[in-house]
């Protein structure tokens, strides 16, 4: 990663923690569901946790939290919210967790990597999960009003409902590519969208 784009990320934690809230509460249909597929005390990997609201969601919750960041000035934020947290300083990339979390929690994450390089996220979130844990992400993603809208604008774009920009997709694209990558869709929640998924045993992956 170019030292401008961490430079962009670096900004982008001074005007989070300086004109954002500090406090963010899930819906309560995601504490319901939280709740529900997870054991008590389970411990969740925040990836790209930015300044670290989730992570303080999450342990309000009273789950078990590790969160991680690009950016070094994100990390000192986050730390300073979550003073008993662990809260590190690393890509996502640079990962090397295997079977230790029931849940991993992304926000606008992956759609701001390309399709290779989150296929390759993917596959170190599919190993950093215990065996069939779970990916609760929200991403970018382009409604039918949307993609209306952007045909207009373009008229000779081919529209299918499994498009991409090439960085984000629809909703049944980001459940195609998902399962494509190990993912089984579970559940979408609304407005967001929340994407709840599941990390797909061998006999689901040798069954496709």
């Amino acid at each position: 990663m170019d030292s401008e784009e961490i430079e962009k990320w670096d900004e982008e934690s001074e005007r989070a923690w300086k004109n954002d809230t500090h406090d963010v509460e899930f819906p309560a249909v995601i504490v319901t569901l939280l709740q529900k597929i997870l054991p008590p005390k389970a411990l969740i990997l925040d990836a790209g946790c930015g300044i670290g609201k989730h992570v303080k969601a999450f342990r309000k919750l009273d789950f078990y939290v590790i969160g991680i960041d690009q950016s070094e000035k994100a990390v000192k934020y986050a730390q300073r919210l979550n003073p008993e947290a662990s809260i590190h300083h690393m890509r996502i990339q640079d990962i090397t967790y295997a079977d230790e979390f029931s849940l991993i929690h992304t926000c606008a994450v992956l759609q701001h990597s390309n399709h290779e390089r989150k296929k390759q996220i993917l596959a170190l979130f599919f190993k950093a999960l215990k065996p069939r844990g779970y990916l609760l992400c929200t991403e970018c993603t382009f409604t039918l009003e949307t993609l209306k809208l952007l045909k207009q604008k373009n008229p000779i774009v081919e529209l299918t409902d499994e498009w991409t920009d090439g960085y984000s997709f629809s909703e049944k694209g980001w459940i195609t590519f998902m399962a494509e990558n190990g993912f089984q869709h579970i559940k979408t929640i609304p407005p967001w969208p929340y994407y709840l998924f599941q990390k797909a045993s061998y006999i689901d992956l040798i069954r496709r």
